[in-house]
Parts: structure tokens; C-alpha cells; sequence
């Protein structure tokens, strides 16, 4: 026989573990939709997201990207994550801030790393905004001999860096109020100030 203590503690012990757990799965969805369709889209569904999330290793500041999502209809989403980077390291990335050295090669990359502690601003929008915010990254997608040439630049770190690129993304996307970044401000916090302008 079990007493009603019994059965509490095991229904307790459940709840504790869902709540413990609630923190995991909020923190992993994006933090705000914004809406800024301004017709049906025959032509399928599309979403800019623009995110942050920690470096890996938690000793640089973070990285800024832009999701671009596209579902066309009779065929599977395509999900493309881009960000703007450089493979000069973390210290020329540094002395490039610094000025105590000149910009190194930046180029456009294809994210692999993600993080629980991601966070995006997510812009559902028509297919000519998503194309416009499609040709920041990849400035002659429409015309098919140059289709494959990308952002690219010198990087500089506060200067011309992932939060540029994103914040340039952001510009393209009609209806997204974008704030002045600060001189100083790492892409957390950029984006935190990003997500509570809309």
C-alpha cells in the first residue's frame, strides 16, 4: 500500500525536473518573431534571423550571423547560416580593433557552431525582402556567371566584422528599427538591444 506521501514524492520529484529543465528548452528558442509580411506569399515561406551566440571556448566576445531560411512549396526548407570572419585569429583580430595593425582578409562562412545560448530575431518575410537580405551576402545571386561571389572584404574588428554584416542584413529588412551600435559593444549585447528596438 502507498501512502499519499508516497505518491507526492515521485509527482514532486517529476515537476522539480520539468522546471529545472524549462530554462534549457526557452533559452534555446528564439526570442522574438517579427512579422513583417506584407501579403499572402504563394511563393513559399521565408524567415531572416538575425543572431548571436558565445565563442566556444567563452575567452573572445561572441559572433554575430544571419540565418537565411527559405520553404518553397513542393520541396524541403533550405536553411542557410552565415557569418562574417576572418582565420587571421583571435589576436591580429584584436590588434585590428587596435588599430596597432592593419585589417586582415575577412570572408563569409558558413556556421557550424551552435550554442543553448543562442539568440535571433526572427523576420518572417515576402520573397523580395529575403532576396533582398539574400544579396547582402551574395551581391550577384541573380545573375548566374557570378552567383557564387559572396561578401567579403577586409575584417577589422569593430570596424568591418560579423555584427557589420548582420547589422547590414538587418538595414535590408523593411519594418526592423536598427539601433546605433556602440563603439565597444559585443553581439550579445548588440543583439539584446536589437530585439527590444522591435
Amino acid at each position: 500500500m502507498t501512502t499519499r506521501a508516497g505518491v507526492q514524492r515521485p509527482l514532486l520529484w517529476s515537476l522539480l525536473a520539468v522546471l529545472a529543465a524549462l530554462p534549457l528548452c526557452v533559452s534555446a528558442v528564439p526570442h522574438k518573431v517579427l512579422d513583417l509580411r506584407t501579403m499572402s506569399e504563394p511563393a513559399g515561406k521565408y524567415e531572416v534571423s538575425l543572431c548571436s551566440r558565445p565563442s566556444p571556448n567563452g575567452s573572445i566576445p561572441g559572433h554575430a550571423f544571419v540565418l537565411y531560411s527559405a520553404k518553397v512549396p513542393g520541396q524541403s526548407r533550405r536553411v542557410f547560416a552565415l557569418g562574417f570572419t576572418t582565420g587571421a585569429g583571435p589576436v591580429s583580430s584584436a590588434l585590428s580593433y587596435m588599430g596597432w595593425m592593419p585589417s586582415v582578409p575577412g570572408y563569409l562562412s558558413e556556421e557550424l557552431y551552435t550554442s543553448i545560448k543562442e539568440r535571433c530575431l526572427v523576420a518572417l518575410v515576402n520573397k523580395k525582402t529575403f532576396d533582398d537580405s539574400w544579396a547582402v551576402a551574395h551581391p550577384f545571386f541573380n545573375v548566374p556567371a557570378l552567383s557564387a561571389i559572396t561578401f567579403s572584404g577586409e575584417y577589422r574588428l569593430g570596424v568591418n566584422d560579423c555584427m557589420t554584416f548582420m547589422i547590414n542584413v538587418s538595414k535590408a529588412l523593411k519594418g526592423v528599427v536598427v539601433p546605433n551600435r556602440g563603439a565597444t559593444e559585443p553581439p550579445q549585447a548588440f543583439l539584446r538591444r536589437l530585439i527590444d528596438s522591435n
